[in-house]
């Protein structure tokens, strides 16, 4: 499962990034493995899949990207950034994750909508719609239910927010 994103920032530079497999990356259990082996003394065959295979795996593309444009100075909602020549802050506007296997454009994964929900929420995310066809929509349209800490911290209690 290889990604590979890109982003287009206010001031027409374009930031890319790609997904990090590696071998100290956390791995999930296969789902067929009994939960009480993991409480058992006694070892069992190792797994015969790679990280990758198993769904694992390091920093999504999107992160690797976001990563990139932010430490070229690129403003997030966090961090102030640099400014453009009209003294502007230089945002990223548009945000695209192709596939491998000729899967093309594809949808971000839910860590990442978070990620993009927090850190970009004026972003365009170019997806394919149920016809096939590319376009633009908002972290907020895909993530509606968002954990949104704003939301917690205004309200002091999560449960007012709405969240627990």
């Amino acid at each position: 499962h290889t990604v590979a994103s890109a982003t287009l920032a206010s001031d027409g530079r374009i930031f890319t990034g790609i997904n990090v497999y590696h071998c100290t990356s956390p791995s999930p259990l296969p789902p067929s493995l009994p939960f009480f082996l993991l409480l058992s003394p006694f070892s069992f065959p190792s797994f015969t899949k790679t990280a990758g295979e198993l769904g694992s795996g390091g920093p999504c593309a999107e992160n690797v990207m976001f990563a990139n444009a932010v430490t070229a100075g690129v403003s997030s909602a966090m961090v102030p950034g640099i400014l453009d020549a009209q003294g502007e802050r230089v945002v990223l506007t548009h945000v695209v994750a192709v596939a491998n296997d000729d899967r093309g454009v594809i949808s971000p994964c839910g860590r990442c909508r978070q990620m993009m929900f927090d850190y970009y929420p004026d972003i365009k995310v170019i997806v394919k719609d149920d016809e096939g066809e590319l376009t633009t929509v908002s972290p907020q349209e895909l993530l509606p239910f968002a954990y949104d800490i704003k939301k917690i911290r205004k309200a002091g209690d999560p449960a007012k927010a709405g969240i627990v």
